[in-house]
């Protein structure tokens, strides 16, 4: 029954509501009117917002159900590993792996379509909140401890804070900047995803293992090409984490953050990381593989570890060819520490290949498939493969233009690759001074602990041998051929190579004297390197103003423009031809981005391979417009270089031929605005 204080009561009730949709309405109105009028977000920033945070929330995705993933396997496999930073490196790590397996795996059974891949994420989000609580566990336990450290130290914060916030810039912005990224670490995802699953593709290099390319298939299947930047980046977190995680353990907490202080020390770290690039991956699995390797044998044998590491390897074997040198270490290590009951060796040593053969398998079964060949385009003599002959493979080794067995070159060389002036890649090989710098005293720490306590010699064999063995293959490398002279190859023995630099730099201190602080002057040469090596890579990360595109003041179609001009124009002519246009490169291997079907000139023999093949250029004009190309585009710049550089590969009878083509064999269709590109239209093709 109604009285009269409720009835009013309910009056001054809905006075208020009305009231307060009156000021809400009026609030709504204002707003609405302000923000049309100055429009702080546009549809460009918008977009471009939406574009950047699309990008690391689809990293945070991947990465987090990777952990979950990773963690489950740990548990399958029983390994041991304590909870914090240990575990989340290896878990975060072994998820990614297993990522990039399951990629390949859609890739081959043509599941193509976004909606698998998305599926497959969902699928997988149980998992991973199923063992949130462990993981979270981890993740605070680390946290706290780095919280406490940087409380302690906060000057260490920003120096190692700093060039990850670079990365991370950087890594936000459209590909554009890592050659190989654009070459075939981005397009072999595109290229799947275009025809709907793998494909006999005339790319030599969409057949090398392709492990982080398999998890790049993710990201691009669900419409982002930043996240494989941001997906590096991750990796490069994941090694350092875990050499610092060695190095503390093994040794001390100083060891592992003066090791940090190394790696953040090469000033091409920010810039490689930020790149849809490998090398960081292959660091993490190598390191990853020595770091369970010596967990098993000092932690009693255990046999998750053992499996950990032959799983680890595995992965490595799956990134590059080049990883070769993490089993054999791994064996080396075995039959070494082993070495007294050989019974022990061949069990460990069977156990340990059958699962990292088993884990990188897949990626050579399918080059046998698809090519005929397990590790194609190479081992020719043995295997063949399709699009292959004797030709392209020698032109390929490029045999014969490395530094050979001069002995001042060898003596050089150490020196020749910390001045970086020599690399093949400038800005992604440059290392930094204080590895070398640093020789001398790390020689004899590890000579003066190699002698002290037995407990430290594992530790040194592990790090040293692998060391020594990653250098020796590469220094092979670079005196047979001069396309081996890159510094970033030589990532995964540098990251290990930090710790014993640090256990150098700490040695310092032992030769001070009342007279001569060494310590402190070492100390003071490593602010000074470390200071002018921030300086150096921020100074590039304010020319490349990422802040821009990454908050959508300027969209990707420009800062692609602004960074990589000419390319950019040259895929805008691709835009202007017909939509069913074929296009065959000529001295260009990139073909990211381009609007038409393409062939790019992966190893730039387009020119010479199809002039030994027909004959001539007309031969060759012949048998493209039969292919059913339609036109071609000539990076002349790259031309021009090789003319330069290379007389021994451009000879005067392949430059005639080229003016030959281009002078009258071919219609000129148009140029790139600085003249580095050239379109032409193919005649048609006589009956």
């Amino acid at each position: 029954m109604s009285t009269p204080e409720h009835s009013l009561l309910r009056a001054m009730t809905h006075r208020r509501l009305l009231a307060a949709l009156g000021f809400l309405a009026w609030a709504a109105l204002v707003l609405a009117a302000f923000y049309v009028v100055q429009r702080p977000f546009g549809p460009q920033v918008a977009r471009g917002l939406a574009e950047s945070g699309w990008a690391v929330a689809l990293t945070l995705l991947l990465a987090g159900n990777a952990a979950g993933l990773g963690d489950w396997l740990l548990g399958r496999l029983r390994v041991p590993a304590e909870p914090g930073l240990e575990r989340l490196c290896l878990a975060t790590g072994t998820g990614l792996g297993a990522l990039g397996l399951a990629g390949l795996g859609l890739a081959w059974l043509g599941w193509t379509e976004r909606s698998f891949f998305l599926a497959g994420q969902l699928l997988l989000l149980p998992m991973t909140f199923r063992r949130a609580v462990a993981l979270r566990a981890a993740l605070g336990q680390f946290s706290a401890k780095a919280l406490g450290a940087l409380a302690r130290r906060p000057l260490w914060g920003l120096v190692l804070g700093l060039p990850l916030a670079y990365t991370f810039l950087l890594a936000l912005t459209p590909p554009s900047d890592g050659f190989d990224a654009l070459f075939y670490h981005l397009p072999w995802p595109a290229w799947v995803l275009r025809a709907g699953g793998l494909r006999p593709f005339d790319i030599p290099h969409f057949w090398f293992p392709h492990l982080v390319e398999g998890v790049f298939l993710w990201a691009r299947a669900l419409g982002s090409d930043r996240t494989p930047q941001l997906l590096h980046v991750v990796w490069g977190v994941l090694a350092a984490a875990l050499v610092f995680q060695w190095g503390q353990r093994a040794w001390d907490n100083p060891t592992g953050r003066f090791a940090l202080l190394v790696l953040v020390s090469m000033p091409s770290l920010p810039l490689l990381a930020s790149w849809a690039y490998t090398d960081l991956a292959l660091v993490f699995y190598s390191v990853g593989t020595l770091y369970a390797l010596w967990r098993w044998h000092t932690g009693g044998e255990a046999a998750g570890w053992l499996l950990l590491s032959g799983m680890m390897a595995g992965m490595a074997m799956g990134v590059k060819y080049t990883s070769f040198v993490v089993p054999v270490t791994a064996g080396l290590l075995v039959v070494w520490w082993q070495r007294r009951r050989w019974g022990q060796v061949v069990r460990v040593g069977l156990l340990f290949s059958a699962v990292a053969l088993l884990v990188a398998a897949p990626w050579y079964a399918r080059n046998w498939v698809f090519m005929g060949n397990p590790f194609y385009p190479f081992a020719f003599g043995l295997f063949g493969g399709r699009f292959w002959d004797a030709f392209r493979a020698a032109w390929y080794a490029d045999a014969g233009t490395g530094i050979g067995w001069s002995t001042k070159e060898l003596l050089l060389l150490p020196l020749n690759v910390t001045l970086g002036h020599r690399d093949a890649n400038y800005y992604d090989g440059r290392i930094g001074p204080l590895y070398l710098l640093f020789l001398p005293v790390t020689l004899w720490a590890a000579w003066r602990e190699w002698h002290g306590e037995p407990a430290r010699r594992s530790t040194l064999l592990a790090l040293g041998l692998f060391v020594a063995l990653g250098v020796g293959f590469w220094t092979l490398g670079v005196v047979r051929t001069a396309a081996l002279w890159q510094a970033r190859l030589l990532l995964p023995a540098l990251f290990p190579l930090a710790l014993l630099t640090a256990r150098g730099l700490q040695a310092t201190a032992d030769l001070d004297t009342p007279h001569l602080q060494v310590s402190f002057i070492v100390r003071a040469i490593l602010a000074g390197v470390l200071f002018l090596t921030l300086f150096d890579v921020g100074r590039l990360v304010v020319a490349r103003n990422p802040l821009a595109v990454i908050l959508g003041l300027e969209t990707p179609q420009a800062y692609r423009a602004r960074v990589l001009p000419e390319y950019t124009a040259a895929m805008r002519l691709l835009e202007e031809t017909p939509t069913d246009a074929r296009v065959y490169f000529l001295f260009e291997p990139r073909s990211y981005g381009a609007p038409r079907e393409v062939q790019p000139d992966p190893i730039l023999d387009n020119l010479a391979h199809g002039v030994h093949r027909y004959g001539d250029v007309a031969g060759l004009a012949q048998a493209l417009r039969q292919q059913g190309y339609t036109h071609v585009l000539l990076y002349r710049w790259g031309a021009n270089f090789l003319i330069e550089q290379r007389p021994d590969r451009m000879t005067p009878r392949l430059v005639a031929e080229l003016e030959r083509l281009t002078g009258g064999l071919l219609e000129l269709v148009g140029t790139t605005p600085q003249g580095h590109y050239e379109l032409y239209r193919l005649p048609e093709a006589e009956p």
